[in-house]
């Protein structure tokens, strides 16, 4: 399984640099409207408050997309977890030259898998 360049950043700090780029475009747009405002004084104010009600909206949307993401992918690590304990089980049930065997491919699945994840291998 290869990585994705997110991977390598945790959750919460994917969330708070998301929400530091929410404020800081929501900063640069209200100044610049001021400054719009300040040459053309007889224009309307353009409504600073939904812009940032659909930008906490637009945000809310991408978190819920994020843990979503990160919750299916514990689910499949799970599910791989279980199909790994399973086939040990099973292994048992083999006759004696083939289970050594088994269990020993098993195992090296395991190591060849945890070693395909760890990221200092890479």
């Amino acid at each position: 399984m290869t990585g994705q360049p997110l991977d390598v950043i945790p959750m919460w700090a994917l969330y708070f640099l998301t929400v530091l780029a929410m404020l800081v475009t929501m900063e640069i747009g209200y100044r610049l409207t001021k400054a719009r405002q300040r040459k053309s004084p007889d224009t309307t104010d353009a409504g600073v408050g939904a812009m940032s009600g659909a930008s906490l909206a637009l945000l809310a949307f991408v978190v819920g997309f994020a843990s979503n993401i990160a919750a299916e992918r514990r689910q499949l690590v799970m599910a791989e977890a279980n199909a790994i304990g399973t086939t040990w089980l099973r292994a048992s049930y083999l006759d004696e030259p083939y289970k050594p065997e088994a269990r020993d491919l098993l195992r090296e699945y395991t190591d060849l898998r945890l070693a395909a994840l760890d990221p200092a291998q890479r």
